[in-house]
């Protein structure tokens, strides 16, 4: 995390639905003081205390208008040209406080379903997500793929993890369609035998460092019932 700036001039019981259309210059000033310099602004006087509400959801709600708030903050100073990025906030959840920060555009928004699976499979094979030597489970391939600090149960997740199973499917079929043209083999036969290969034979390559006995067994299955070889 950033450095971070307090943000000592506005209160939580200050922020209502009406002063969601007005803006707060002071605020947007010192959001562009900390984001400039590359700092998040600790909002000390927006924290939520769970323990001044009766439920849940109260307090939930009270964070989104909270967030509202910083946020029409924020656009409004990228509006100005005072600074750029995409608004960011981390709660931290034991003292309730948000901190706001700029997060760089990320190009791969824009990404077309088939661009955002090419990436995705060049990230699976080089284990490339993180600096974590771990390997890339499924459910760590799905978090990657939902909304900023959402859960996978929001729309837009479920949204863009829909498209870009399409564009990772899309994309196997290209990769198996390749497979199949560059040894001379029939394209429908090879994706039919593909369908019926061990996965349990497969699985151990997925190790960080896979037993060579176990990648040479591997390589001649895969030949045998994809090609009809034997190597």
């Amino acid at each position: 995390m950033p450095g971070s700036t307090d943000m000592s001039d506005f209160s939580a019981e200050d922020i209502t639905l009406g002063a969601l259309g007005t803006y707060e210059e002071e605020f947007i000033n010192l959001i562009s003081e900390a984001v400039t310099s590359g700092r998040a602004v600790r909002a000390d006087r927006l924290t939520v205390d769970g323990d001044l509400f009766d439920s849940d959801q109260a307090i939930m709600n009270q964070r989104r208008l909270i967030e509202a708030f910083i946020r029409k903050h924020f656009d409004r100073g990228v509006q100005l040209g005072l600074f750029g990025g995409e608004c960011e906030i981390i709660w931290d959840e034991e003292a309730g406080t948000p901190q706001v920060l700029a997060r760089p555009p990320h190009p791969e928004d824009d990404y077309s379903a088939t661009e955002l699976a090419r990436e995705l499979i060049g990230a699976i094979c080089c284990d490339a997500w993180t600096q974590d030597p771990a390997i890339l489970t499924i459910w760590a391939f799905a978090q990657q793929l939902v909304d900023d600090g959402t859960s996978l149960g929001e729309v837009r997740s479920a949204e863009r993890l829909t498209v870009t199973v399409g564009g990772l499917l899309q994309e196997v079929q290209n990769l198996l369609l390749c497979i199949a043209l560059a040894s001379g083999t029939d394209p429908v036969g090879v994706f039919q035998r593909f369908v019926l290969l061990d996965r349990d034979i497969l699985a151990p390559l997925f190790a960080q460092d896979p037993d060579l006995e176990d990648v040479e067994t591997a390589r001649a299955y895969v030949v045998e019932r994809l090609y009809g070889r034997v190597t």
